[in-house]
């Protein structure tokens, strides 16, 4: 015969156990040796062209939200296409340009796909991120028709600003699903 008193008292030593291990991180076959990773960060993808920014120059006309820059006018330009793929969103700007941001604490890189807009433009383009005053990333020329994916090591980073210089030539340049990743 089983005592039903000595079962709720040991019912009540394996919860405190599991209870313990969960809170410890000691659970048999769970637990992390020290200098191993954690579970992985959660991340958050924030596209510049929804965020704050400043134009600190920009060759001609406004520096264009989720498209092409066209000429003077504000959103004169058209939806951007890079290596015969549409992007929906990015910025257009205009050699030479500077675009600024402010990345939150967290943010672990850049990303963008980058490149010379076609459809106005046959020039080349380099592509330039600075961080805290310091280049930090440079594509080298980049000719229309081409793009290329970018990632960019920002952790720390308090200023961004993305810089486009043309070679041979003023040309409109993308930088298309421009976004931050961050952690949560």
């Amino acid at each position: 015969m089983t005592d039903p008193w000595g079962r709720r008292t040991l019912a009540g030593f394996g919860v405190a156990a599991v209870v313990f291990a969960a809170i410890t991180g000691v659970w048999t076959g769970n637990h992390h040796e020290e200098g191993s990773s954690r579970q992985p960060v959660r991340e958050q993808e924030n596209f510049v062209s929804d965020l704050p920014y400043t134009a600190l120059r920009n060759g001609s006309g406004p520096v264009e939200r989720n498209r092409t820059n066209g000429s003077e006018k504000p959103d004169d330009g058209v939806p951007i296409i890079l290596a015969g793929v549409a992007h929906e969103r990015g910025l257009g700007v205009h050699t030479p340009s500077a675009v600024r941001l402010y990345p939150r604490p967290g943010c672990l890189r850049f990303t963008a796909v980058v490149g010379v807009d076609p459809v106005h433009d046959t020039g080349s383009a380099e592509f330039r991120v600075e961080a805290n005053d310091k280049t930090v990333f440079t594509t080298g020329p980049i000719p229309a028709g081409e793009a290329r994916e970018i990632s960019v090591e920002i952790v720390g980073m308090e200023r961004l600003d993305l810089v486009v210089e043309d070679h041979a030539g003023p040309v409109a340049a993308v930088w298309a699903d421009a976004k931050l990743v961050c952690s949560q």
